[in-house]
């Protein structure tokens, strides 16, 4: 079936055709994002936080506009704690962590139980248990993907968005995007916020929590410069 949009008569016509596009404009932009908040720890207020210009908090390591790829493409707990490593103690270097760890743990099925206790152990602060929180069986994929589908995030279009920093704690915003069966969702995206702490020379998880809707996270955030 097509439609001619025939122009109206005379200029009341054009006035109620104008309302009417931008209507349908904003419902199909609403269509567009797929909203999830899909992490329910707590997210530690930052003490003595300031706005802070990315990469400049600390100045050990070679520092680079986040890739959301750290660690590399693959989403086990080798890859995050190669990502910790490599991390350095700068906000890009806590931003690439927190994008590491959201491709590593916002996913279905969810993360092997030995994975789990190995990132618990070593990239964890004592402030959560991650451990307990992904044993509770949380629903990553809020409505958005069927049940008995598997899917992963991916930082490929994905943004970061630095919300507090000091030299020894980050928060940032992480925006992905949803594979569902192998397939990059063109439609649907997630926003997490993660805290982060330096401690012992490494940045470690100090916090997480679907803090900002996709739509003003996405707007905002700062493109991923590659992406996985």
């Amino acid at each position: 079936m097509s439609a001619e949009l025939k122009p109206p008569r005379g200029r009341g016509g054009w006035i109620i055709l104008a309302v009417i596009l931008a209507v349908a404009a904003i419902v199909a932009a609403a269509v567009v994002y797929g909203s999830n908040s899909s992490t329910d720890a707590t997210v530690p207020t930052q003490s003595q936080s300031t706005s802070a210009t990315p990469g400049e908090v600390g100045n050990a390591g070679a520092d680079v506009q986040p890739t959301g790829c750290l660690g590399g493409e693959a989403r086990d707990a080798d890859m995050l704690l190669s990502a910790q490593r490599a991390a350095p103690h700068t906000t890009n270097g806590a931003t690439e962590l927190a994008a590491s760890f959201v491709r590593w743990m916002q996913r279905s099925p969810l993360p092997p139980a030995d994975g789990i206790n190995t990132v618990q152990s070593s990239l964890i602060t004592s402030r959560i248990d991650v451990a307990s929180y992904l044993a509770h069986g949380p629903d990553f994929a809020s409505g958005l993907v069927e049940d008995g589908q598997d899917f992963y995030m991916s930082t490929i279009g994905g943004v970061w968005l630095l919300d507090s920093a000091n030299p020894d704690a980050v928060t940032v915003s992480i925006g992905t995007a949803y594979v569902i069966d192998g397939a990059l969702s063109p439609r649907y995206v997630s926003s997490v916020t993660v805290a982060l702490a330096w401690d012992n020379g490494q940045w470690r998880i100090d916090g997480f929590k679907g803090t900002r809707t996709t739509e003003t996270l996405f707007a905002a955030g700062t493109k991923f410069t590659e992406g996985c």
